[in-house]
């Protein structure tokens, strides 16, 4: 009993989910140890009165989406069922009686209570499994919490990122449909050949059909939003931010942070625990296949008038049972667990330097469009609008050059989108995302 009153308790499940998720965010009413319904109702509907940006859309997500609370509960699970292995064994009583012949009665009682000793030694390994089957459940609802987080996030870019291109679209479809109606004007002019006219109609056409192409964009990336909010499917009285944020002067890098990220990689981490848990589990299986199973504990014997009690004793010899095909099929699963680890880990590394190539890349893209391409686009328009001014040239050739602006504009939604999940998955990657 001395050495099971040294041996600790694993710590509560979802309490210590927290030291996991740090880094992916601070939303307790999600996973506090009491989760506060009417709270949480109310934050949802605070955050649902103004626009979403991208760390409140995750927060809506977070708060009401059964998924989250579903990871939340398998911890609890997992936690219990690991408790219970490691618990400390219930004695067994035993009673005998002997009876004398018909209508004497009772001759005599034996009553006995014996305790698993075994268990007793077994208690340690017991407990340091059970801590760290609970780390390791821990590490992976944290894994797919962050997971969530991250969809969640790449979600919201895509949306934000289809609402801005429609707007931008719906524009340049309007200065196509001026470009078409001047191209006309300067055809029956006879300014304007009939295949330069076709061309601009057809650019025209074009023009329209990807502003119908870019309305089934937002409402697909919205509805995709919507699904991961965790609300009512037919509530229709929220939107997001107006496009996407800016570009940052510097991209964002992974490799600063390298250190941190291997840390803190859940994957990884839930291996090592499973590692650890298995390696508990070998050695109660190697105790067992050697030593023989204890029990110990007092006897006595009634009699009318006497009363005798002594010690008692079982034991249960491994002779048959040594447990070796249970402790062989251990050391796979343990020989599989590391390699499983040392894939996460090369995984990881793998990861960083993609999203860091990403991130490197799409920056220098969407660069180049707000420092170059955006403003030589513009400088042309005013260029050309002065020419018209001055008569030098014509409205279908100023249309045009506005045109190709507006093409340029709805181009560069598309790198900052890019940019911003390379960005997303960035961050997935600093919480610990596998």
């Amino acid at each position: 009993m001395l050495m099971v009153g040294c041996v600790t308790a694993p710590d509560d499940g979802v309490r210590g989910l927290q030291t996991h998720i740090e880094d992916a965010g601070d939303y307790e009413p999600a996973w506090g140890e009491e989760r506060d319904d009417t709270e949480v109702q109310r934050r949802t509907e605070q955050l649902l009165a103004e626009p979403l940006g991208m760390e409140q859309a995750v927060e809506v997500g977070v708060l009401n989406h059964p998924g989250v609370q579903a990871d939340l509960r398998r911890i609890d699970v997992e936690e219990g069922r690991l408790r219970q292995q490691a618990r400390i064994g219930d004695p067994e009583f035993e009673m005998e009686a002997y009876v004398s012949p018909p209508g004497v009665g009772v001759e005599r009682w034996e009553p006995g209570v014996l305790f698993d000793v075994t268990g007793l030694f077994d208690r340690a390994a017991q407990v340091a499994a059970a801590d760290a089957g609970v780390e390791a459940a821990q590490a992976e609802a944290a894994g797919q919490i962050v997971e969530f987080i991250t969809d969640v996030r790449h979600r919201w870019v895509d949306h934000a990122a289809a609402t801005e291109q429609l707007e931008r679209a719906e524009a340049l479809a309007e200065a196509a449909q001026a470009l078409a109606e001047a191209a006309r004007l300067h055809h029956e002019a006879g300014n304007l050949a009939d295949d330069e006219l076709r061309s601009i109609e057809a650019d025209t056409t074009a023009a329209k059909l990807e502003v119908i192409t870019a309305r089934e964009r937002a409402t697909r990336t919205g509805y995709a939003l919507h699904e991961v909010l965790g609300i009512d499917p037919d509530r229709q009285d929220w939107s997001v931010e107006a496009g996407l944020p800016e570009l940052p002067q510097q991209p964002h890098r992974a490799g600063e942070q390298a250190d941190e990220i291997r840390q803190r990689h859940l994957e990884a981490n839930r291996l090592a625990q499973r590692g650890e848990q298995l390696d508990a589990q070998q050695r109660i299986e190697r105790r067992r296949g050697w030593l023989p199973q204890l029990g110990v504990g007092a006897v006595a014997e009634i009699e009318p008038g006497a009363v005798e009690v002594g010690p008692a004793l079982r034991m249960n010899l491994p002779l048959f049972d040594r447990r070796v095909r249970q402790r062989q099929a251990l050391d796979a699963e343990i020989a599989q667990t590391e390699y499983q680890r040392r894939e996460a880990v090369r995984a990881v590394e793998l990861a960083i330097r993609d999203v860091d190539e990403r991130l490197e890349r799409t920056h220098r893209v969407a660069e180049k469009y707000q420092t170059e391409l955006l403003p030589i686009r513009g400088q042309l328009v005013d260029e050309t609008l002065r020419q018209y001014n001055a008569m030098t040239v014509s409205a279908l050739e100023l249309l045009e050059v506005k045109h190709k602006q507006l093409r340029a504009e709805y181009d560069e939604v598309d790198s900052r989108r890019a940019y911003w999940r390379a960005y997303v998955d960035y961050q997935g990657l600093v919480a610990g995302w596998r």
